[in-house]
């Protein structure tokens, strides 16, 4: 049986680490499966070697105009799916979930698409939402991470949908039994949805009443440059701390006083689950919506 997922990268990402762990447990049960990324090469989680890999390069086609990468897009997404011929197909994320529809309107292969985001927000433009609407009518079957977010769409989406929870590694830590390190931290995607400025400047009162604590940030993204501008107008550049992605953050945060999740809106994020109560003495979530 052939497996392709369709996702926009294997960056950090609560998605991409679920697409890494099916990928991997499926070729592990003889499946012959296959992981396309549409935006960019990085792959921060580990796969199995049995898993093939496919670098679309979407991004590439910025000299384009808006029309001629769509076509371009979709091309691609055709042409990868026609070559490899799969029993199924997966997809990942608001927009790749849109665009992969679109692409295998009239092509007769069952399509599961993920919503791992608030589909209220995600995606932001009211034009992609319209488009949504039409995409929508391809799926097969619809994966929803929350009732909420279940709820949001048509009745003829969800009776061919089904909720499916976050995954909790496995492998996480112990709780920390003892005095806790003056850290507070935060872990995900440098991106405008995660509002790190927020975050920032939440800091920068907090340290004018307890100078001690130092703030680190766990994750990479397209954001990284603005948020070190950023530091360093605030002067907080010997206090925060970028520390990027790291394989074994919660190792590393397993003992801090504090983790903090800004987000501007949420599906269901792994990493405050992760970060749960029973681990910290206090696990903050502000968040305009969630879902």
């Amino acid at each position: 049986m052939k497996i392709v997922f369709f996702v926009p990268s294997l960056g950090s990402g609560g998605a991409e680490r679920v697409v890494s762990i099916l990928a991997t447990e499926m070729s592990d049960r003889s499946y012959d499966v296959h992981v396309a990324l549409l935006a960019n090469r990085n792959i921060n989680y580990s796969l199995s070697d049995k898993v093939s890999i496919h670098f679309l390069d979407c991004e590439k086609e910025q000299n384009l105009s808006a029309v001629k990468r769509y076509v371009k897009r979709y091309s691609k997404i055709r042409s990868l799916i026609k070559q490899i011929n799969p029993n199924i197909v997966i997809s990942f994320m608001s927009e790749t979930n849109i665009d992969v529809s679109l692409t295998m309107m009239g092509m007769n292969i069952p399509l599961v698409v993920s919503e791992r985001n608030d589909p209220a927000i995600d995606p932001a433009s009211k034009a992609k939402q319209w488009l949504r609407k039409i995409a929508y009518l391809k799926p097969s079957h619809f994966v929803f991470q929350t009732p909420d977010a279940q709820a949001y769409f048509s009745k003829r989406i969800q009776r061919k949908s089904s909720i499916i929870l976050n995954p909790l590694s496995l492998s996480l830590p112990e709780c920390f039994n003892g005095e806790r390190e003056k850290r507070i931290v935060s872990v995900g995607r440098l991106h405008p949805q995660k509002n790190i400025p927020l975050l920032l400047k939440a800091f920068s009162v907090f340290i004018n009443e307890y100078p001690d604590y130092s703030l680190e940030i766990y994750g990479e993204g397209p954001l990284e440059n603005q948020i070190r501008d950023l530091i360093q107008e605030m002067n907080l550049q010997d206090k925060v701390f970028l520390k990027g992605f790291c394989k074994d953050v919660h190792a590393r945060i397993v003992n801090a006083a504090m983790f903090v999740m800004t987000s501007d809106y949420e599906g269901m994020p792994n990493a405050l689950l992760e970060a749960s109560p029973s681990r910290f003495d206090n696990a903050l979530f502000f968040a305009r919506r969630a879902v």
